[in-house]
């Protein structure tokens, strides 16, 4: 929470809510929105609906939006509560706030290195709550398909195998690949620990210089070069396994490389050969 932002609490539902002193931003007026709303259903009597900013105009605890409020409060108290929040967003918002946030939802990509998927798809849940009222709110299904298009490659392709696309309605759509990927974090997880209890075994020793037999025997026409970055790139089973788990490449042995070795156009020599370990992930 930021410091120099306002806040909404409503400690009585039967009175209205208050907003204090700091900046006002647009989760502010969507929480302000929100317990207002509530503070109209349960105030004791009915308020009619041309009465209903009134009732609101004291909530405002900073100087400068008390000042505004006390210089437009007779023209702010005949506006319809609609009428009020456009009003409120227009004068403390920044001109551009709407497609600010549009922004954030339509460039955000699901990164599992920093950031579960059920984490990730409720921060931009919450960010498109913020924008309701407004033309710039998505619909179930355009989040829903932001969401899909903005998966990380790994859980694309789980998600494609458990048919979660057949999934209908967002909810449901984010409960199935939650689940989904929850397995893949709990997977990764039980995969890290057998490769530290397997480095940690007493009685395991790596050898830099070991090597594994090839596939078939038979002399290589290979010039020394090819077989020098083959020598540096070969990896035991466990590191292989670790490259995998952390998305990383078998040619040039970094983790999350962001490529395959297929396409990877690091040379290697051999020298300073080291083997991998979980610290190095």
């Amino acid at each position: 929470m930021n410091p120099l932002h306002a806040t909404v609490t409503h400690p009585n539902i039967a009175r209205p809510p208050i907003v204090s002193e700091g900046a006002i931003t647009p989760e502010v007026v969507c929480e302000f929105e929100h317990l207002a709303t509530i503070f109209f259903r349960n105030i004791k009597g009915s308020i009619d609906k041309d009465d209903k900013v009134s009732h609101l105009l004291g909530c405002f605890h900073d100087t400068l939006v008390r000042d505004w409020i006390t210089c437009e409060g007779d023209t702010l108290a005949e506006l319809s509560f609609a009428d009020f929040l456009a009003q409120l967003r227009e004068r403390w918002l920044d001109s551009d706030w709407e497609q600010s946030l549009v922004t954030q939802i339509c460039g955000s990509r699901l990164d599992p290195a920093k950031e579960k998927f059920e984490t990730w798809a409720l921060r931009l849940q919450k960010l498109n709550v913020t924008l309701c009222g407004t033309s710039s709110h998505l619909s179930d299904t355009q989040l829903r398909s932001q969401l899909e298009a903005a998966l990380d490659e790994d859980l694309r392709i789980l998600a494609a195998e458990e048919k979660a696309n057949k999934t209908d309605g967002l909810l449901p759509w984010i409960e199935k690949v939650r689940n989904i990927d929850r397995k893949r974090q709990t997977d990764r997880k039980r995969r890290q620990e057998e490769m530290e209890l397997f480095w940690r075994g007493p009685k395991r020793q790596f050898n830099p210089t070991q090597t594994w037999p090839a596939a078939a025997p038979g002399p290589s026409t290979d010039p020394p070069g090819v077989l020098a970055h083959r020598s540096a790139t070969r990896q035991i089973p466990p590191e292989r396994r670790l490259l995998q788990d952390h998305e990383g490449c078998f040619k040039c042995r970094h983790f999350y490389a962001g490529h395959r070795s297929n396409t990877c156009t690091t040379v290697l020599s051999g020298k300073g050969y080291k083997a991998l370990t979980p610290c190095d992930a």
